[in-house]
């Protein structure tokens, strides 16, 4: 289980009739430490108020190791605890039955969905930033995408055949790239297409391109 960096306390606890006739008692201010000492401890189980470790329950020896006092200390203690209904023990299975109220589980399990949603924001928002890197190493690489008015210009100068709207359109479309790799000479492309006499990039055999030409 995950620790829990928090536990609920009401600010008049002091007042609470349990805790004042526990500190009456001798050794009270003791008992009452070993109290907020098992609510922490419940706290960093998040366990809903079972003590166990390792699947198993803990033991007096334990309790006494962790609160840094000693066995008889410590059974007195729970035998005030228990004797007010703060703590029960089932067959040695030490647990805070009104553990709902120190910790709220339904806003526990809240705060946990909101941080894993954020953390799949962040994670998005992660992936965004790199494509969007990616497409500014691409277009600061030297390579400027032409306008529709260039590759008219250009169609017309050498006389091509080529549909400039449907090149400019197919390239915008596909971020100006053949299969995989950028394009870094539009002009050499629309060369390709009137050569071949197409007006449909996906008709390309790519293995004939020459890479240096074509691709950056």
């Amino acid at each position: 289980m995950a620790d829990v960096k928090w536990i609920k306390i009401a600010v008049n606890i002091f007042d609470n009739e349990k805790i004042q006739l526990i500190e009456n008692m001798p050794g009270g201010d003791t008992a009452v430490v070993i109290w907020f000492k098992l609510l922490t401890l419940a706290g960093k189980q998040n366990n809903r108020g079972v003590f166990t470790i390792g699947g198993e329950p803990y033991t007096l020896s334990m309790f006494s190791t962790v609160f840094g006092r000693s066995v008889p200390v410590i059974e007195r203690a729970f035998a005030r605890l228990e004797r007010f209904g703060m703590i029960e023990n089932n067959d040695g299975v030490i647990s805070i039955p009104s553990w709902s109220d120190h910790q709220n589980v339904e806003r526990l399990s809240e705060l946990k969905g909101k941080k894993r949603a954020k953390k799949q924001k962040t994670d998005t928002d992660k992936e965004k930033d790199k494509d969007k890197d990616k497409e500014t190493d691409f277009y600061n690489s030297g390579f400027s995408p032409p306008t529709l008015e260039k590759i008219m210009a250009y169609c017309s100068e050498k006389n091509f055949k080529v549909d400039p709207i449907r090149f400019f359109t197919y390239y915008t479309a596909c971020g100006w790239k053949i299969g995989q790799k950028n394009i870094c000479n539009w002009k050499a492309v629309v060369d390709m297409w009137e050569s071949q006499g197409s007006n449909n990039g996906a008709s390309f055999d790519l293995s004939q391109m020459n890479e240096e030409i074509f691709f950056n």
